[in-house]
C-alpha cells in the first residue's frame, strides 16, 4: 500500500497548474510499498504566497513543522493560520524553521505569532546587516526586527548536519535533517551516487543573495523523503553540494 502520506494545497484557479505539477512529483516520491504498525499519516501542506515560501507539515504525532512564513502584512499569515487551525487542527506551530532572509520567506513570522503560539525557532543566524550584502540598505534593521523581537519558546541556530528532534511514534522512523546552510553542506553518504547533470560542468553566474546561503532540509519517514531548499537553486562550481550529489 501506499505510505500514509497526505499533500494538500491552498492554491488559487490561476495557480492550479504549477501546483498540480508539484503534487505530481511529489505523488511519484510517495509511492512506496510500505506497511505501519500504527496507521498514522504524515500531512504536507503547500500553502500559496504568491511568490514566497511556506510549507507546513504534521506528523503522525500531531507534531507541527512550518518551513518558511511568507510575506508580511495580513495575507500570508493569515492564510497560513486559517490552514494550521481550521485544515489541520492545530493550536500551536511546534517548530518554525525559516531557511533564509527574504522577506518574502520570513516576513509573516511576527504576524503569526500574534495568531498562534510557536514554539522553537530554527534558522541559520539573523544577520546583523543586509542578507545580500548592499551596504547601502540603511533599512535592514528596521525590516528585521519584527522577526527578531515576536515571541517563541526558543531559537536554534542549525548548520549542515543538524536534525531536529521530533516526536516518534510505533511506525517508521520519522528524521528531520539540515543538509546545507550557508553555502555548508553534509558530506555525502559513502554510497551516493553522483548527480549525472554534474556531468554537463555548466557554469552558473556567482548568485550573491541571500538564496545561495539557504537552509536545505529532508525529511524521511521510512522510505518517503521529502526535501525543502529553500531558494538554494545551484551553486556555481560542478561538484560542490546540489550538483554533486543531492540535487
Amino acid at each position: 500500500m501506499l505510505p500514509p502520506v497526505s499533500i494538500l494545497m491552498n492554491k488559487p484557479p490561476f495557480a492550479m497548474k504549477a501546483a498540480r505539477l508539484f503534487v505530481a512529483f511529489l505523488l511519484t516520491l510517495a509511492a512506496v510499498p510500505m506497511a505501519f504498525a500504527d496507521g498514522g499519516t504524515l500531512a504536507i501542506y503547500w500553502v500559496d504566497v504568491e511568490g514566497g515560501g511556506a510549507t507546513l507539515m504534521v506528523t503522525p504525532q500531531g507534531e507541527s513543522v512550518l518551513i518558511d512564513s511568507g510575506n508580511p502584512f495580513e495575507r500570508d499569515p493569515g492564510r497560513i493560520h486559517k490552514l494550521a487551525t481550521e485544515t489541520a487542527g492545530l493550536k500551536k506551530i511546534d517548530h518554525l524553521i525559516t531557511t533564509h532572509f527574504h522577506v518574502d520567506h520570513f516576513g509573516g513570522a511576527a504576524e503569526l505569532s500574534a495568531l498562534i503560539p510557536i514554539g522553537h525557532v530554527h534558522d541559520k543566524g539573523i544577520p546583523e546587516t543586509d542578507p545580500d550584502g548592499r551596504p547601502n540598505n540603511t533599512r535592514w534593521p528596521i525590516t528585521i526586527a519584527p522577526y527578531r523581537n515576536f515571541k517563541a519558546d526558543a531559537r536554534n541556530v542549525i548548520r549542515a548536519g543538524s536534525e531536529i528532534a521530533l516526536k516518534q511514534g510505533d511506525g517508521p522512523k520519522l528524521t528531520l535533517r539540515c543538509l546545507a546552510a550557508d553555502q555548508q553542506f553534509i558530506a555525502a553518504p559513502a554510497d551516493a551516487k553522483p548527480n549525472p547533470l554534474s556531468a554537463q560542468n555548466v557554469e552558473k553566474p556567482k548568485d550573491t543573495s541571500d538564496n545561495a546561503n539557504s537552509v536545505a532540509l529532508r525529511l524521511d519517514f521510512g522510505p518517503f523523503s521529502f526535501f525543502d531548499g529553500g531558494d538554494l537553486i545551484f551553486l556555481r562550481k560542478r561538484g560542490q553540494g546540489y550538483g554533486g550529489w543531492f540535487g
